[in-house]
């Protein structure tokens, strides 16, 4: 069980709400998928938004409840993937945030509870009957971020600790017992690209990663009004704990969306 400490910083929390909720390998989902039964909302209402709105994401065990939400944002949901990271789908503009974006208010109940893996399934085959989703796997040549060993070696040992931890100390995030796995899944969050592990590491560690230590402005936005580029900063407080990152070209498994109607049917 992983447990999480949320005092950290607003943007920190979301980015990490997002990590340990929503990062699922390709392969995990198709496992997945495949043993469980399809089913559907017993209530489900998609409703394509005349302009801008404020997004929202709240579960329960019986619904689903997306507000303001890109078609793609939906997508990645339903299968597990890195909701606000758009790298690992495939798709026309208009699908995610950008001068053509289309958002959707979805409210969608169950008849019973279920699992949040459910729950995602069900968003799956809602997005196929209302707006026509289709979609296909494929691999691609990327631009990614490559996590390697630095030529000193790692600067952690495997922990003693009995259970994995995920918390803060000020701006650093605090790894107990983690895997380098969810050390690329919470700084995935931060970056335009995919982290992709080559370090060989496969215990669980202790160490401290300070995301704001080198970036000179929080939040850090270009002047162009783009995302920001934490690239560097995150590079070099991860060169503390012995790793660094590196820009690769590596293939990576996408979704590729073939057709999406911007228009649900009737609900």
């Amino acid at each position: 069980m992983i447990h999480m400490i949320h005092n950290i910083h607003p943007r920190s929390r979301q980015a990490l709400r997002a990590g340990s909720a929503g990062i699922l390998l390709l392969t995990l989902w198709g496992a997945n998928a495949q043993s469980i039964a399809p089913v559907s909302f017993d209530v489900a209402s998609v409703r394509r938004l005349a302009g801008p709105s404020r997004f929202d994401l709240k579960t329960t065990p019986d619904s689903l409840t997306l507000r303001g939400a890109p078609l793609g944002f939906c997508i990645r949901w339903a299968y597990g993937l890195q909701m606000y990271q758009p790298y690992e789908t495939v798709g026309p503009d208009w699908i995610e945030p950008g001068p053509n974006c289309v958002r959707y208010d979805i409210l969608a109940k169950a008849g019973q509870p279920v699992s949040v893996t459910e729950l995602r399934s069900m968003l799956g085959r809602l997005l196929s009957e209302r707006l026509k989703v289709t979609l296909h796997r494929e691999t691609r040549v990327m631009d990614v971020y490559v996590l390697r060993i630095a030529k000193d070696g790692p600067k952690f040992h495997n922990s003693e600790k009995q259970e994995e931890v995920l918390g803060n100390r000020g701006s650093t995030l605090e790894f107990q017992r983690a895997p380098i796995a969810r050390l690329t899944e919470t700084m995935t969050q931060f970056l335009p690209q995919l982290i992709v592990d080559e370090t060989g590491l496969d215990g669980g560690y202790d160490f401290t990663v300070d995301l704001f230590k080198y970036q000179e402005s929080y939040p850090p936005m270009r002047a162009d009004g783009g995302r920001a580029d934490w690239g560097s900063a995150i590079s070099r407080a991860l060169k503390d704990i012995g790793l660094e990152l590196q820009q690769k070209r590596r293939p990576v498994e996408v979704l590729v969306i073939d057709h999406a109607e911007k228009t649900p049917v009737e609900n």
